[in-house]
């Protein structure tokens, strides 16, 4: 019986290019470092009885295990956990009106992580039947996991966001016509700084998921509901 999978995705403000540096002369320093809000949210479970073996057979799975060549392992359960984040930034601007000239400083960032899992668990396994209840508690660990690893690592993007903006520093002067530019430009840089801390998450995520799904926890599953054989 194989039971897991993963799924990570991102939404990121702002566009990677072009690269901004931080003036040489002509803009004050910035008097504060910017203030970085993080805030983590996560939705209940989704759970879907809809498709059989054959249906969630066709889901690719993250995970691996050792099997040996005469067994055959049935998909009865797949988790997916979505990952969203999204990220905005407030600005402080001082403007020359004799250059028509703007310093631009960034002022806060919030970061904004949600998770949402989905569990299918196969049709084959009526509701409340020991198989189903088998697979949930399964799959819940899953769930659990990814959980875990978001908040005792999501702190890691926040850093990394306050990071990338911290090595901004003043930002001009530019004209003002280029105000929306460098303004985008900015979120690019912090997405980009916040997909690579992302990233590393998503590797702590795997290496967790991979220890639940091993063959001796198959196993395990397969044989906890002998009265109730697979069909």
């Amino acid at each position: 019986m194989k039971i897991a999978a993963l799924s990570l995705w991102a939404v990121l403000t702002g566009a990677p290019d072009p690269l901004i540096l931080a003036s040489t002369g002509g803009c004050a320093r910035p008097t504060a470092l910017p203030a970085v809000a993080y805030n983590f949210q996560s939705t209940p479970p989704q759970v879907t009885h809809n498709l059989d073996f054959q249906g969630l057979s066709q889901f690719s799975v993250d995970t691996v295990f050792a099997r040996h060549t005469n067994e055959v392992f049935l998909k009865a359960g797949i988790t997916q956990g979505f990952t969203k984040i999204n990220h905005s930034a407030a600005f402080r601007y001082q403007q020359d009106p004799v250059s028509n000239t703007v310093c631009m400083y960034v002022d806060k960032i919030d970061v904004v992580v949600s998770y949402e899992p989905v569990v299918h668990i196969a049709s084959n396994f009526p509701y409340g039947s020991c198989r189903f209840k088998t697979t949930w508690e399964h799959e819940l660990r899953h769930v659990n996991t990814d959980l875990i690893t978001l908040t005792e690592y999501g702190g890691n993007m926040k850093q990394a966001a306050a990071y990338a903006s911290q090595s901004l520093g003043a930002i001009g002067p530019f004209p003002v016509t280029q105000l929306e530019a460098q303004q985008q430009a900015v979120m690019g840089r912090i997405g980009t700084v916040i997909d690579k801390a992302l990233d590393d998450i998503g590797t702590v995520r795997m290496q967790r998921q991979q220890l639940i799904d091993t063959r001796e926890e198959y196993m395990r599953v397969s044989r906890a509901c002998p009265n109730e054989p697979l069909r």
